[in-house]
């Protein structure tokens, strides 16, 4: 086992992270002779923040956390270090072993768990971790993107505006793009695409630890156009306290994805807030009603308290009459925010494509906006060749 102050080798990265002596030594001498080099000996801090600092700056694949001496919760200081980019994955120490122990540390996100006497299961357990590091982060291929769609409140549009999308920017070069619903309550995007998903994402979060192409590809259901659909839990509210767990997946359709469209449902809900840093572009889709843009100014004031600011959010006003009682810069002054997008009301023409089982194209005039918009938002050029999104096969 090498110690090396950066790691430049494809060999597992590892970093220490124990604020015991003896403990830590004991890691050491039980890495020896295992494959791998160890960027940061002692990368440990009783403050999580200078932790995650310390972590991040050493940009490894696999972290030794000692949990003795941890001020923080022990599911916190997982979390933060399985929410960074190109997280690695955690090794909890501990110098004795308990179930609740043991059970608290694998639902905060680690890997494995260990405790003396320490032997070769330590580095069993090393490659195990790295392992499953590189199927979800070690890929050298340029990672996708992912754009979030919310409404304002309910019935804005956003699911519609997320499945032309979705379908849009596959017809633009055949481009591999993913359809997640995570919108849980209503959840009605697998519908609009006709497919009839066997899994959800809570299948996909508890198969995370041995996530893999082939794995991914047996749980998504691909409808006629090419885009593969996820649909949300069964269960109402589940996937609101695993937003960590859902990053790590994130992370992991980048590299299966160019595009990954996310459906967000309507409102500022817990699992968007515990998303937010792990969508690139963020479409809040309202309406010009009252109501809707009151909700629309104060989601944009709630994104703009984040670490994210609102320059990722893209806001957009939907079904916007021909003739609006109050044009776009009147809208913009009174939201006082700028707008993305506007699109234009058809509801006719959309209840006629869902009757007859497609998507609207790009030859009408709904569907042109759409097109333009998805374009626009992906930073693609608009493909010139119109074409029809049947649903059904």
């Amino acid at each position: 086992m090498k110690v090396s102050p950066l790691a430049q080798s494809a060999e597992p990265s590892i970093a220490i992270a124990i604020e015991n002596d003896d403990l830590r030594q004991q890691i050491v001498s039980a890495l020896a002779g295992a494959p791998g080099e160890i960027t940061d000996a002692n990368c440990w801090s009783a403050d999580y923040a200078e932790l995650l600092v310390n972590v991040a700056r050493a940009r490894p694949g696999v972290v030794f956390l000692g949990l003795p001496g941890l001020n923080c919760g022990i599911a916190e200081a997982i979390g933060r270090i399985t929410s960074l980019d190109q997280a690695p994955r955690i090794i909890a120490v501990s110098d004795c072993a308990d179930a609740e122990s043991i059970l608290k540390v694998v639902r905060a996100g680690a890997s494995e768990f260990v405790y003396p006497p320490f032997d070769s299961s330590v580095a069993e357990a090393c490659a195990r971790a790295h392992a499953e590091w590189l199927k979800l982060t070690g890929s050298t291929r340029k990672l996708g993107s992912v754009i979030g769609f919310v409404s304002a409140e309910g019935g804005c549009g956003a699911t519609t505006l997320a499945c032309h999308s979705a379908a849009f920017l596959r017809a633009c070069g055949e481009k591999q793009v993913l359809l997640a619903d995570l919108d849980q309550d209503s959840g009605i995007g697998s519908a609009l695409m006709q497919v009839q998903p066997r899994y959800s994402v809570a299948d996909a979060l508890q198969n995370l630890h041995r996530m893999d192409a082939m794995l991914w590809k047996s749980l998504v259901a691909t409808a006629s156009h090419g885009v593969d659909v996820i649909p949300p839990p069964a269960m109402p509210g589940s996937l609101g306290d695993v937003s960590r767990k859902l990053q790590q997946l994130v992370r992991f359709w980048r590299l299966q994805y160019e595009f990954t469209v996310a459906d967000f449902g309507s409102g500022y809900s817990p699992l968007l807030a515990g998303l937010i840093e792990s969508v690139d572009t963020l479409v809040l889709v309202t309406t010009n009603e009252v109501p809707a843009l009151r909700q629309a100014r104060q989601i944009m004031l709630t994104l703009g308290a984040t670490p994210s600011g609102n320059r990722r959010v893209r806001l957009v006003i939907n079904r916007l009459p021909r003739r609006p009682e109050m044009s776009v810069a009147e809208l913009e002054r009174i939201l006082g925010f700028s707008i993305y997008a506007t699109l234009p009301n058809d509801y006719r023409a959309l209840s006629e494509a869902y009757a007859d089982a497609r998507l609207l194209d790009s030859n009408t005039h709904l569907g042109g906006h759409m097109a333009e918009f998805a374009a626009k938002v992906a930073g693609i050029p608009l493909a010139k060749k119109a074409r029809k999104f049947a649903l059904f096969g």
